[in-house]
């Protein structure tokens, strides 16, 4: 594992020499721990370096040896090479990333005809007042001018609002973990579906829960869109 021989390491005292020049405290912490029998049973990380001068990651596992009369005579340790392991997490981060990313997209995909109407409505109301403004600006209708500006603004901050879930959903990345209103999150999933269903609101305390708020909305999003499905299929069944 370290590319030394047998006769070069047999009853040698530390600092041994594929310590890692840059961890030679953390390894002489580690077999002080080791020595004083205070290591972790779970055991440690421990970079280590090759003799031709490559890193290799391992996990470390001490244990007392005890003989027949109860003495303490001596130390066991295993050594396990998780050099791949490591070095594969990232690529594993990675991929769950982009798996997170694709079934958001696929969420999308299957309520893109429910943001079409949802921006469809406030654009449409925004034509609207824009015009009446417009009326009443050359009618000299201050009250209605300022009613309609109001309403205007207000449908504006909606299409903005149903912008801002869009793009969430599709971000590559979300912002970790955050406490967040778990009735919030449902209202983020259900002004999504508007278009297939009307949310109805809740006067339960709901608590508050810690996590992913994307991801937290995105399997409220899929629990939603399975149930509309299934409701769908079950009235279509009954004719």
């Amino acid at each position: 594992m370290t590319g030394y021989r047998a006769d070069e390491l047999l009853g040698r005292l530390p600092p041994y020499p594929y310590w890692h020049p840059d961890d030679v405290a953390q390894h002489w912490q580690n077999n002080d721990a080791t020595m004083s029998g205070q290591a972790a049973l779970s055991g440690f990380e421990s970079r280590v370096r090759y003799r031709d001068g490559h890193e290799v990651l391992t996990m470390v596992y001490t244990a007392r040896l005890i003989d027949a009369h109860g003495q303490h005579s001596g130390w066991m340790g295993s050594v396990v090479d998780i050099t791949a392991q490591k070095r594969a997490e990232p690529r594993q981060r990675q991929h769950d990333a982009q798996l997170q990313h694709a079934q958001r997209l696929a969420g999308l995909g299957a309520m893109a005809s429910t943001l079409v109407h949802e921006l469809n409505q406030p654009l449409a109301a925004l034509r609207n007042f824009a015009s009446a403004a417009k009326a009443f600006a050359e009618q000299g209708r201050a009250d209605l001018l300022v009613s309609s500006l109001d309403e205007t603004m207000a449908q504006a901050q909606r299409t903005a609002d149903i912008v801002r879930r869009i793009r969430g959903f599709v971000r590559q990345r979300t912002a970790g973990a955050e406490d967040g209103a778990v009735a919030t999150l449902a209202a983020n999933v259900l002004a999504l579906l508007q278009g297939e269903m009307r949310a109805q609101q809740t006067r339960a305390a709901l608590p508050s829960v810690r996590g992913d708020r994307m991801l937290l909305e995105q399997v409220l999003l899929n629990l939603v869109l399975n149930s509309l499905q299934a409701m769908h299929a079950a009235a279509w069944a009954w004719g």
